[in-house]
């Protein structure tokens, strides 16, 4: 098992394709979001009535990354959970290397710690989140990859900032460059 402070080692602490995932708890229900570092762009899944199950998070877990191109899906970093039980087989079908972060260490991914606490307006503490369908939580997902980036001092949208709207990651492409191009 890979902890965060490996991931440092392998991964630039800014550069493009660091998930971080986590849950938003409700009661007896939970959705896990993951969140891509760079460009913030979040992925809902979920909603699960009670605990989600290994077997049930890693068909979920790599149909999302695998959603992803793959610049952006090079590690995940999870809390220490048994619903990761079968990272490896993450790795092998998405090539993502996931990472664990320490017990009680939520600053080891931060990015996922902020965007669930904007979450939060939309699912405040003790609400019954499995009667949330997949639809909703992809009309939710849209909503928030649609809204500016606070850092980016554009006053666009990820998505309207780049004249290939269709196209879901075509935004992400000016990043992916720029980032490469940094890495030479």
């Amino acid at each position: 098992m890979l902890t965060a402070h490996q991931r440092w080692k392998t991964v630039s602490r800014r550069g493009i394709g660091r998930v971080t995932a986590s849950w938003v708890r409700g009661i007896r229900s939970a959705i896990a979001t993951l969140v891509e570092r760079r460009t913030r762009y979040l992925i809902l899944i979920g909603a699960f009535d009670g605990r989600p199950t290994a077997v049930a998070m890693l068909d979920h877990i790599a149909s999302a990354l695998l959603f992803l191109p793959p610049p952006l899906r090079r590690t995940l970093t999870w809390d220490r959970g048994k619903e990761l039980a079968h990272h490896p087989e993450i790795t092998e079908r998405t090539g993502t290397r996931v990472f664990f972060c320490d017990a009680h260490s939520p600053w080891q991914r931060g990015s996922n710690e902020n965007m669930n606490g904007l979450l939060r307006d939309y699912f405040p503490e003790g609400v019954d989140l499995s009667h949330i369908s997949a639809r909703e939580l992809r009309q939710l997902a849209d909503e928030v990859n649609d809204r500016p980036p606070q850092d980016s001092g554009l006053g666009q949208t990820k998505g309207s900032a780049h004249p290939h709207r269709d196209d879901r990651f075509a935004h992400l492409s000016t990043v992916v460059r720029s980032d490469a191009d940094r890495s030479r």
